[in-house]
């Protein structure tokens, strides 16, 4: 994951937006803490999960509520993720904890529009 120069990550379009519908788990998106580390290689099993749903159900142009029941799955999923590291990172004192929540929110605010495509 590219960094911001001081050593934090930065959450980009790279992620949000895979090339061939897959986001692979790397190294590079590793933050050495177990918590964190399990829930983002969960995240990324489920979406790619639902990038292979929404591929198939969107190819036949049958935009199905099981395609926006798992959509909104994946939203709580983020949201009680960015919750659980949000506070992990206060504990810890992150230096650039700003700058990671606006990254959380960039990410939500990206879903949520297309959240909005779906209807």
């Amino acid at each position: 994951m590219p960094s911001d120069g001081r050593g934090s990550r930065v959450f980009g379009p790279e992620i949000v937006e895979p090339k061939g519908g897959v986001v692979s788990w790397s190294s590079e998106l590793e933050t050495g803490m177990d918590i964190l580390d399990q829930q983002h290689r969960r995240y990324i099993d489920l979406l790619n999960v639902y990038l292979k749903e929404a591929t198939e159900q969107l190819a036949t142009e049958n935009k199905s509520n099981k395609l926006k029941e798992s959509f909104c799955f994946l939203l709580g999923y983020a949201a009680e993720h960015f919750s659980t590291e949000e506070e992990i990172m206060k504990e810890k004192d992150f230096p650039n904890y700003e700058a990671h929540r606006k990254e959380h929110l960039y990410f939500m605010n990206h879903v949520a529009k297309l959240s909005r495509e779906l209807e």
